[in-house]
């Protein structure tokens, strides 16, 4: 079993009571993917998390509670979450338009060392947010990606035969496909260097 494993082992069990808020505000035993993130997050003592999309803030409060820096999060609304008391950056916006201001985050806090992409789902802005958000990752960063499954092609917006399967196997790096940490999805993730 390699490192990556047993992180995926890891997250089958609930957090530390301890993470009050975490257990409490963001309950995690549905969901074994913000575990996961969690364990990431503390293994590589990350300076920088970055969530692209959001939504409640209970993944972000997962990284938020193990980051050693901050934890950063786009999307176009307000995590539902109070995160205030965490070390948390709410970035309002498109993630295609807002990488300036990660890189400023970057530029005080250090390298991304997790990023957890659950954003459009689409092909060519997932192309984007890896063109714009890889270069700023550690050298030892973790990529993970929510939806990897046929499931996410859209005729209607995706490239013909080009869908969140085909994005996933594209990138650069060791690869794994966990299907057991989102329920009733696949999580995949992306090692770019050597941990």
């Amino acid at each position: 079993m390699n490192w990556i494993e047993t992180m995926v082992q890891w997250a089958q069990d609930p957090l530390d009571e301890r993470l009050e808020f975490i257990n409490r505000n963001a309950p995690d035993s549905t969901q074994p993917y913000r575990r996961f993130l969690y364990h990431l997050a503390k293994y590589l003592l990350a300076a920088v998390c970055l969530e692209i999309g959001v939504e409640s803030g209970a993944t972000s409060a997962h990284l938020a509670s193990a980051v050693s820096g901050i934890a950063v999060g786009i999307d176009w609304h307000k995590p539902g979450l109070d995160l205030a008391h965490l070390p948390f950056q709410w970035i309002d916006g498109d993630s295609t338009k807002v990488a300036v201001q990660v890189q400023e985050i970057v530029s005080r806090h250090g390298p991304i060392s997790v990023v957890y992409q659950d954003s459009s789902h689409h092909y060519e802005a997932s192309c984007i947010e890896w063109e714009l958000y890889s270069p700023m990752m550690a050298p030892d960063g973790v990529w993970v990606c929510d939806d990897i499954t046929p499931a996410f092609h859209d005729p209607l917006i995706d490239p013909p035969g080009k869908g969140m399967v085909q994005y996933f196997e594209e990138r650069p790096g060791d690869k794994f496909l966990f299907p057991g940490l989102h329920l009733g999805n696949v999580i995949g993730v992306i090692l770019r260097g050597e941990q």
